[in-house]
């Protein structure tokens, strides 16, 4: 298994979603977690994930095998 890179866009997780403004549709990422948003996540520490790109609970992606 190769070494993955740990960022928001490789967690299992992750998701898009898209919101839209009076002006335009964006596409923002969120987190599908429920430890994430549980009330034992403290706000300093969410702030300091978002200073690495990651948060605590990442968890790469699932590989798909053939049967």
């Amino acid at each position: 298994m190769r070494e993955v890179e740990k960022h928001c866009n490789t967690c299992q997780y992750s998701y898009l979603e898209s919101e839209r403004s009076s002006f335009r549709i964006a596409l923002r990422q969120k987190c599908g977690n429920p430890d994430y948003h549980s009330s034992n996540s403290l706000y300093g520490n969410i702030m300091e994930d978002w200073s690495r790109d990651f948060c605590c609970f990442w968890t790469p992606k699932t590989e798909r095998t053939a049967l």
